[in-house]
């Protein structure tokens, strides 16, 4: 709730955002690498970013995690639970929140007066580059 709240706030900051579905980056981490580059002013060879896919991928995160190779994350744990880096699927909350937590969840971003899964869905995108203010 915290980066969501952050992320509302943010939207009314005059500079360009790059948003980013969960769900895109799954689907296509190369292409959300891609898009980061392109908003940052990087320019990377396919090679590039082929390796940078490969090494901020999910298993091999998960890998360097348990074997304490990455030093800003501190290991609480070997189990699943434990890490930080998980199932990296989309949706598993809903295997892991109680009904009522999703239901508080759900009516603490409709709060917000710009929803980003509704962008998502206007736009038809996964990767979305705003430039000043939406709302």
């Amino acid at each position: 709730m915290r980066f969501y709240a952050i992320w509302d706030a943010n939207l009314r900051t005059p500079r360009s955002m790059l948003l980013m579905s969960y769900e895109g980056l799954l689907r296509s981490p190369a292409t959300g690498i891609e898009h980061v580059a392109n908003f940052l002013g990087v320019k990377l060879s396919q090679e590039q970013v082929s390796k940078i896919a490969d090494v901020s991928s999910a298993e091999t995160m998960r890998q360097g995690e348990r074997q304490g190779k990455i030093a800003q994350m501190r290991v609480l744990g070997s189990g699943l639970n434990a890490l930080k880096v998980r199932k990296a699927k989309s949706g598993t909350y809903k295997e892991e929140m109680s009904e009522e937590d999703q239901l508080w969840c759900e009516k603490k971003m409709s709060d917000f007066p710009v929803v980003f899964s509704d962008l998502v869905k206007e736009k038809g995108a996964d990767f979305i580059q705003l430039e000043n203010s939406i709302a």
